[in-house]
């Protein structure tokens, strides 16, 4: 199972919707057009990204130059020459990638606390605890073994050893924290 035809759709609809944004909104007020691209554009890459969260360099790439052409637009700067990564941090916008990896540590959060049911065959097993003084936290989980890259990438095998090096205030913070 592959998503590459899923990400090829989003990158192509999020793109047509950057298009359709740019040429009908001719306003110059940045804060106008950051609103717009993060109320219509940004959620189409990023809808049920912990599911799909690509693991390849070409999706990554795909997803995030949509991103990079919403910040030239929204700042202006236009000119090829321009880093887009310094525009990036001038928005103080983070990457994709970067959202998405918070996604899926608040979904784990999320899982681990109860708050959301997850029926699978392949749900993980907290740590012994004897096996701990690898991690940063008493709330680690055993690392799935996987025998195929696909596998390694899917939600649990990536997350967990993200989750097993989180400080042990954030794994047993209270769920309002996740929103701030």
């Amino acid at each position: 199972m592959q998503w590459e035809s899923h990400i090829d759709s989003i990158t192509k609809k999020a793109s047509k919707t950057l298009g359709f944004v740019r040429r009908n909104l001719k306003i110059g007020n940045k804060k106008a057009k950051e609103t717009a691209y993060k109320d219509l554009v940004r959620p189409l890459l990023e809808y049920a990204a912990t599911v799909w969260d690509p693991y390849t360099a070409n999706e990554i790439e795909a997803l995030q130059k949509i991103q990079r052409r919403a910040a030239r637009w929204v700042s202006n700067r236009h000119r090829q020459t321009l880093c887009v990564d310094s525009i990036l941090d001038s928005l103080n916008w983070p990457s994709l990638q970067q959202r998405r990896k918070k996604a899926r540590l608040e979904m784990f959060y999320k899982f681990h606390h109860g708050l959301i049911s997850i029926n699978s065959t392949y749900l993980p097993k907290p740590s012994d605890s004897r096996l701990r003084s690898k991690t940063n936290n008493d709330l680690s989980y055993d690392i799935p073994t996987c025998t195929t890259r696909y596998r390694q990438m899917t939600f649990f095998p990536r997350t967990i050893p993200e989750w097993n090096k989180l400080p042990q205030e954030v794994v047993t913070a209270e769920d309002e924290t996740l929103s701030h």
